[in-house]
């Protein structure tokens, strides 16, 4: 059977099914796993700000500095470079003990370059960190973006589907309401 001009515009329904197929399969196969994997990467930036942060305050209460503790006491722990506080540490099978927290005067800093660390004043750790913050908020900003990207296309490519498979079954394109 051959197609005349104004059947020209419409699609077999083997054509539509087959269009259909592909528009699933690359929603499936491409769309969703690209999802996942911008999601995963979002929440690794997520969680390295969270840790930046949280070793950024801790790195202010142990600033020799900023310790609160007597002037003669304070002044022997400078001098020594050290800084003590009390602190719960758990020790396996979610058994806590009281132990004292030695903090160097000059603390290990990821650099966030696959594992170098550097030795760095309490100051330079947290100044180091402010600017790390700094980064890791852009990379966060382009991460939000690439999944709201990806968001969009899956929504695009999901609304394509359900449409193309309204005219499938005989509907049109703007559901019946």
């Amino acid at each position: 059977m051959s197609r005349t001009a104004t059947d020209a515009d419409e699609a077999t329904p083997s054509e539509t099914s087959a269009a259909l197929l592909r528009s699933r399969t690359f929603l499936t196969t491409r769309l969703l796993p690209d999802l996942d994997g911008a999601q995963t990467r979002l929440d690794a930036i997520l969680a390295e700000i969270a840790a930046y942060q949280d070793l950024r305050n801790t790195l202010r209460s142990l600033d020799p500095d900023l310790a609160q503790t007597t002037p003669q006491k304070g002044a022997e722990e400078k001098s020594k470079g050290k800084v003590e506080k009390k602190a719960i540490a758990e020790v396996g099978q979610g058994i806590l003990v009281q132990t004292n927290l030695q903090m160097e005067k000059d603390p290990l800093v990821s650099l966030g370059l696959g594992g170098f660390y550097a030795q760095l004043s309490n100051r330079q750790a947290r100044a180091f960190i402010t600017k790390r913050l700094e980064i890791l908020d852009r990379k966060k900003d382009l991460a939000f973006d690439k999944v709201a990207q990806i968001e969009a296309h899956v929504h695009l490519t999901s609304t394509s589907i359900s449409q193309l498979d309204n005219l499938f079954r005989g509907g049109s394109i703007v559901d019946d309401l």
